[in-house]
């Protein structure tokens, strides 16, 4: 389709310039990424919808606060966004005061991407 030859074409550019990794989020719709082997699209988890205020800042919070540790594994970090934009989204307002590890690690393992 004419919008996925986009995409691979701007993946494409980007690498260029040495960048293996990309995270394009689309707020309510999901999240697509891209590494130097495949191209995939994240639907956004099921989620009680309060406030979205923050959570495509929770989103990116949670997936550079995984993926910048030693060993990190991208489609890991990516469902960890994912938890954390969900958790945001369940919250009135854009903090989530009663957040713990636990509970962000059981809803990251509810992530799925589907290759594009």
């Amino acid at each position: 389709t004419p919008s996925r030859l986009r995409l691979d074409l701007r993946t494409m550019a980007l690498r260029e310039y040495g960048i293996k990794h990309m995270v394009l989020t689309l707020g309510a719709m999901g999240v697509v990424s891209a590494d130097d082997t495949e191209m995939a699209f994240w639907r956004p988890l099921p989620t009680r919808v309060v406030d979205v205020n923050g959570a495509g800042d929770a989103f990116y919070s949670g997936f550079l606060s995984s993926f910048s540790k030693p060993g990190a594994a991208f489609d890991d970090a990516i469902a960890t966004g994912l938890a954390m934009a969900s958790l945001t989204a369940e919250t009135q307002g854009t903090t989530v005061w009663n957040l713990d590890l636990k509970t962000v690690q059981e809803r990251a393992l509810t992530a799925r991407k589907e290759k594009i």
